[in-house]
């Protein structure tokens, strides 16, 4: 029996390995917290502000093809003290992914120490202690090594270094902790451990779609673990409201986008997948993400479903290998290959969409949660203790550089699409988009080869176009060349009236031609007003939109309209540079409405 000692030594020591586990996975994504926002991180941290402070919880009702109302809580809190600045947000992520490898940790060693498991013949691997030891002389190197290689494996980078990816660390979090108390749920039968597990899963799906993979994995556990029948309906019972009550909150929507017609407007699904081509996407799919699990190099933010019959043979092998663990009765092993492809599943549904590239890394990081579990439990099994730990160094010290040296990619815009044009030549995303870093390098011949490219792509939406068009306003804009650029912005917002950028883009324009055309002054300003308020009314979070619209206001002296909007850029953006130039002029404003100028 272990003294008293012992057990707080051996409880010492899974503290230590925790933190270890922690403060490594954070030291890994350390750099990014030096990164700037990305692709559409601003955008998204815009978007996710909660402007009606009068109904704060809003955000949990207004429903869309995305809803994911936590990770809105989540972005909020973080603009209520860091405003726009990066650093607080790529803080937070490494923070929440620190939190995810800890997480796995502990669930790792609750699995591998639990009754069930050791009841199964064979089963536990050799460097774990005996069955119902909760602590235990010896480091659980086990747990520790595959939660590292969780932490460090470079197909997380996308997840945890852009801003963005915050929706899948968000959603990984909850489901972890839902498996946590379900495997209490399993092991006492209590159903204060049942409502936790639900309450928890009911938050991955708040964080995003993919959460719902859940009940599988709930259901496979319960399975494996020899649950009796009465225990598993309930559990599948309480979990299936969840699920309910989360598509009511949705108000249908996700369900309704599915069902409209294929390729149709606000559909979810592309019209182009024939029979045959949905098994081909969906093998050579399945193929793609198996390979960059088991070898993670040549990433790219545009990845492509793969064409070489080679991919066949990928797809097959985990399949073979999932057989051989069932006949061998390998069942830890077989829960976390399962557990790879029931969490794959959700993000799989994309290969057949329209509103998303194909294919995308950063699903992969709650299913690299399993891939890291069953690398750790299989190898540890087949090597010897010191082969085995050997073995993990070596491949921890390589994903970590390999880590590493991908991160350098998400430093900004600049360095993210140069590599994405060079891994991905044929993508218009990536063409236009290396052309917008290029502008902001002030590379005026660059970017424009780079937009003629995307502009001759034969595949290009209509959508594509008119980001296309509107980046080559922007052009002509620093060019001087208003003519062309009034053009090209009029045909961007025909082909897309939603483009914001496009419609605050020419209100700013007649806002420039308002000083140059004097005697038609009023109404090229009146023309920028009506175009900055239809951009607010889709997104009252634009706050560039919001001072242009204050300015021109100011300038047609309709006093009571610029102070709304420059009050507007203040709220949604206190602190910030914007928010600093309309306080001025808010000053100017109440200035010229005879008023006492009042501290901000």
């Amino acid at each position: 029996m272990y003294t008293v000692s012992y057990m707080k030594r051996d409880y010492l020591l899974l503290s230590i390995s925790g933190a270890m586990v922690f403060i490594c996975a954070f030291l890994i994504y350390l750099p990014t917290l030096y990164h700037d926002t990305v692709w559409d991180d601003l955008y998204v941290i815009n978007n996710y502000v909660l402007i009606h402070t009068d109904t704060p919880y809003d955000f949990l009702l207004n429903a869309g093809m995305y809803y994911r109302p936590l990770v809105n809580l989540s972005m909020s809190v973080d603009h209520s003290i860091w405003a726009a600045n990066p650093l607080g947000y790529h803080l937070s992520n490494c923070l929440i992914h620190s939190t995810n490898a800890l997480l796995l940790f502990v669930a790792l060693l609750y699995f591998l120490r639990g009754a069930h498991w050791a009841s199964m013949d064979g089963d536990m691997p050799r460097p774990l202690p005996s069955a119902g030891n909760i602590v235990n002389k010896a480091i659980p190197l086990l747990p520790l090594l595959a939660s590292l290689l969780f932490a460090s494996h470079p197909i997380n980078t996308e997840a945890v270094a852009w801003i963005s990816g915050r929706t899948d660390l968000l959603a990984t979090t909850f489901f972890l902790l839902a498996l946590l108390s379900f495997m209490a749920y399993e092991r006492d039968r209590q159903t204060k451990a049942l409502a936790i597990s639900a309450i928890f899963f009911f938050f991955s799906l708040l964080s995003k779609e993919n959460g719902i993979a859940f009940i599988i994995v709930a259901f496979i556990y319960a399975l494996t673990t020899k649950m009796n029948r009465r225990d598993i309906l309930i559990s599948i019972g309480v979990l299936s409201t969840v699920i309910l009550l989360y598509f009511l909150l949705r108000k249908g929507t996700g369900l309704k986008d599915v069902l409209l017609r294929p390729g149709s407007k606000g559909a979810f699904l592309s019209s182009k997948i024939s029979p045959g081509g949905l098994i081909h996407t969906f093998v050579y799919g399945c193929a793609f993400y198996f390979e960059k699990l088991l070898l993670p190099i040549k990433l790219t933010v545009m990845p492509k479903i793969p064409t070489s019959p080679v991919y066949i043979i990928v797809f097959l092998l985990p399949i073979l290998y999932g057989v051989t663990l069932l006949l061998r009765g390998l069942k830890a092993e077989l829960f976390y290959l399962l557990w790879i492809g029931a969490t794959l599943m959700p993000s799989l549904t994309i290969m057949f969409s329209q509103v998303a590239n194909p294919l995308g890394e950063r699903y992969l990081y709650l299913p690299s949660v399993g891939f890291a579990s069953l690398v750790g439990i299989a190898s540890s099994k087949l090597l010897g203790n010191k082969v085995f730990i050997t073995t993990a160094i070596i491949l921890l010290l390589t994903s970590s550089y390999l880590t590493h040296d991908r991160l350098k990619v998400w430093k900004n815009d600049l360095a993210l699409w140069q590599d994405t044009v060079a891994k991905t030549p044929d993508s218009v995303v990536a063409h236009t988009n290396y052309a917008i870093a290029l502008l902001q390098e002030k590379d005026l011949r660059a970017a424009e080869d780079e937009l003629n490219i995307a502009m001759k792509h034969p595949s290009r939406s209509l959508e594509q176009t008119s980001i296309i068009q509107n980046t080559l306003a922007t052009l002509y804009l620093k060019r001087n060349d208003y003519a062309g650029a009034e053009a090209l912005l009029n045909s961007s917002i025909e082909a897309d009236p939603n483009n914001l950028s496009a419609l605050n883009n020419l209100g700013y324009l007649y806002m420039l031609l308002s000083n140059i055309k004097t005697d038609d002054r009023g109404s090229l300003l009146t023309k920028a007003i009506t175009l900055f308020e239809r951009a607010l009314s889709v997104s009252p979070a634009l706050t560039h939109t919001s001072l242009n619209l204050g300015l021109c206001y100011l300038e047609l002296d309709k006093l009571d309209q610029a102070e709304a909007a420059f009050s507007t850029v203040i709220e949604v953006d206190p602190g910030g540079a914007l928010s600093a130039k309309a306080v001025k002029f808010l000053l100017l404003t109440r200035m010229r409405k005879g008023e006492q100028p009042k501290r901000q």
